[in-house]
């Protein structure tokens, strides 16, 4: 899971050792040819369920820890990259602020608060039922999502997982028409 194991609720974002953690490590440092090898060959996914936390260059969508992207690095292009979408935040808790990914304010920097992860389909928000990772609506049809060409539409639920996944990505060479 994203922000586990790492840095991911600090006043402010960093990579390696802080004062404020009991693990200081943070990037992946390889004790053989083949383990660093093995860490070329993961997926995304794999990498950010290490103990690390993930990355910051391993993320492939526009928001990431320390991210920092031109226009040139969408190379799926603009129309077709999620730049922001609507979290899944358990049914009855939004305004109250006690769902696992609904804690802090919005500025808390690299957080399960403020980040979601596109490897699932998007949910409608359920009563009692946390998923801090997801993108999610209260709405009915689907869930809100910015393209980073300025453009919001509505992303249906039963959404390709696939096809939700490449329009989060802004380089993986899968380029996908929105629905």
């Amino acid at each position: 899971m994203f922000g586990s194991g790492g840095h991911g609720n600090h006043a402010r974002d960093h990579v390696g050792a802080c004062s404020s953690c009991s693990d200081s490590v943070v990037v992946h440092s390889p004790s053989s040819l083949s383990d660093g090898d093995a860490w070329t060959r993961d997926s995304v996914a794999a990498k950010v369920n290490r103990s690390d936390g993930g990355l910051p260059d391993l993320q492939d969508g526009l928001v990431f820890r320390m991210s920092a992207l031109t226009a040139a690095a969408v190379r799926d292009g603009m129309a077709s990259t999620y730049l922001l979408g609507e979290k899944y935040v358990a049914g009855g808790q939004a305004e109250a602020g006690t769902d696992a990914g609904d804690t802090a304010p919005l500025f808390v920097g690299y957080s399960d608060d403020n980040l979601r992860w596109a490897y699932d389909q998007p949910l409608r928000d359920e009563r009692g039922v946390s998923r801090p990772q997801a993108f999610g609506s209260p709405h009915i049809g689907g869930v809100n999502m910015s393209f980073a060409d300025g453009s919001v539409r509505s992303i249906p639920y039963d959404i390709d997982p696939a096809v939700h996944t490449a329009l989060a990505g802004r380089s993986d060479r899968i380029v996908v028409t929105p629905p």
